[in-house]
């Protein structure tokens, strides 16, 4: 909600103050949710875009105070994972988990389709995966393990992306609910 309302005030008067400030808003968002680093792109270029009556280069450097403002305020917590955790970590040590969960038969075929389930069982049980020894392992590693077996599900089930693409933005919306 900050961002959105920080892209108003932003168009109504698009300044360095305000571009810094849509910047902080979006690297806030991120540091809750990963996916709103996104917003850089999706949010910042096309509202910079809209704005005609800007030149172009005042344009592009409005859009670099936005980005470092936000990279300013994200850059310590990216600095304190890439500290702590074994395997390179930037926002999360989430990612194998949220792609494992979406990832696997029981998602792309049949009833679920589009759905999530506890896929990596179905990767050890196929064979494609196997339990890691997560005693000595911190969040990264253990991560990496649910990432590469999901990665592998991806590559190897390619022609089935669309279709459950489908379903998920019709599961999404209500019109396709099993």
């Amino acid at each position: 909600a900050l961002s959105l309302l920080a892209a108003y005030r932003f168009w109504q008067r698009p300044g360095w103050v305000d571009a810094g400030l849509l910047g902080g808003a979006i690297a806030l968002a991120a540091l809750t949710r990963a996916e709103a680093l996104l917003l850089f792109a999706v949010l910042v270029i096309p509202l910079l875009w809209g704005m005609r009556e800007l030149t172009l280069g005042r344009r592009a450097l409005l859009a670099i105070v936005s980005w470092a403002v936000g990279a300013l305020l994200i850059l310590p917590w990216f600095a304190y994972n890439l500290s702590r955790f074994e395997e390179p970590v930037f926002m999360t040590s989430q990612t194998g988990a949220v792609l494992s969960a979406a990832n696997c038969d029981t998602t792309f075929y049949g009833d679920f389709i589009g759905y999530y389930a506890n896929c990596y069982d179905e990767y050890v049980a196929a064979g494609r995966a196997e339990w890691p020894d997560v005693d000595g392992l911190d969040e990264s590693q253990r991560d990496r393990y649910s990432s590469e077996a999901a990665l592998a599900y991806i590559r190897e089930h390619k022609s089935r992306l669309p279709v459950v693409a489908a379903a998920r933005v019709a599961r999404m919306f209500d019109l396709y609910n099993p």
